[in-house]
């Protein structure tokens, strides 16, 4: 499991898919975080790697944005292989 975490060490940033409670006029701004709006109830946010969710969810909270769930957007060792090794699995 260690060598398993110390891989995904390797990855320098991580896409996360946020569903909304409410639907979405326009795409939120929350600094120090690069969001794109999917559609009206779909949020993609690129976290680089350290960065913590926390300040996310507060910027997002005080946006009036509320997350009814959140998932990444791909298997980090998919992502890990494809960028290791230049091809898709």
């Amino acid at each position: 499991r260690s060598s398993t975490k110390a891989l995904l060490a390797k990855l320098d940033r991580e896409v996360f898919v946020f569903d909304l409670v409410e639907p979405l006029a326009e795409t939120p701004s929350v600094e120090g975080y690069a969001i794109t709006r999917v559609d009206e109830t779909t949020l993609e946010v690129d976290l680089p790697r350290g960065s913590a969710l926390n300040r996310l969810f507060a910027g997002l909270d005080r946006a009036g944005v509320q997350v009814a769930s959140m998932r990444n957007k791909s298997n980090r060792l998919e992502e890990l292989f494809v960028r290791l090794t230049g091809k898709a699995a």
